[in-house]
């Protein structure tokens, strides 16, 4: 851990002690998300952010979709952790560099899609293309992924709510291949119950930032503290060392 973020995480366990009212910032998240953004890494990096802009993030879990809906409505602030999309960029702001593209620098993390299956299961993922797929890929609902597999021709299953019922899916022989947030199918695989009957296909489906964006409201109304703390996190998340369970670490998986 550098010096710097030392310092960060002093300011961030100490802003506001001498003051009668921070400003409350709200955001959503995932509440069935594994990631390095709602661990205690991740947390220190928002914390951090928030410090250094002399506000408070109140972070609230909940269902995937109701967080985008909410966030569609300006119930809340901002989301963490959203990939981009076409259409969650209609009701959400994303982080822009100065030629008007998605601003990788300013992301939260980058992370991935693997694909998973019965082991002996013959459909396979090569890294461009299904093979021997006779099913419906199963995917979460409401998660960006479904639209990737869409990209590629694939038809999708999303009756699923977390990923655990992808997983449970595959072993019931409903579907030949699940595809989930790498952190959330290598957690379930190294359960015996999963371990012993699934396995990961070595070349990931998708890698892609993630981002904390604000609604269109919200950024509307505080343009300049949007742009801040996109400016502070960039310096707060590169300013950690890889460690165990750091956010670097889990972008390699």
């Amino acid at each position: 851990m550098t010096r710097y973020l030392v310092f960060l995480l002093l300011l961030a366990g100490t802003w506001g002690t001498g003051f009668a009212q921070v400003r409350v910032v709200s955001l959503c998240y995932d509440e069935t998300a594994v990631r390095p953004w709602v661990n205690q890494a991740g947390t220190v990096i928002l914390k951090a952010t928030a410090a250094l802009n002399h506000i408070a993030f109140e972070q609230v879990a909940l269902p995937w979709l109701r967080c985008l809906r909410d966030l569609a409505k300006g119930s809340y602030a901002g989301a963490v952790g959203v990939s981009f999309s076409d259409e969650r960029a209609t009701f959400a702001v994303f982080p822009l560099n100065a030629d008007g593209q998605l601003d990788y620098a300013r992301r939260m993390q980058a992370s991935s899609y693997s694909v998973y299956r019965i082991k002996g299961e013959s459909a396979d993922w090569d890294g461009k293309s299904f093979h021997n797929l006779s099913t419906r890929v199963v995917a979460q609902r409401g998660y960006s992924v479904v639209g990737d597999l869409a990209k590629l021709g694939v038809q999708v299953d999303q009756s699923a709510g977390d990923a655990e019922t992808v997983f449970k899916m595959l072993i019931a022989g409903r579907v030949q291949l699940g595809a989930l947030v790498t952190e959330q199918g290598d957690e379930l695989l190294a359960k015996p119950e999963f371990g012993r009957k699934l396995e990961k296909l070595k070349a990931p489906l998708v890698v892609k930032p993630y981002f904390l964006v604000f609604s269109k409201s919200f950024y509307a109304s505080n343009t300049k503290l949007a742009e801040d703390l996109w400016n502070s996190l960039a310096v707060v998340r590169d300013s950690k060392e890889p460690g165990p369970g750091s956010p670097q670490k889990s972008a390699r998986q």
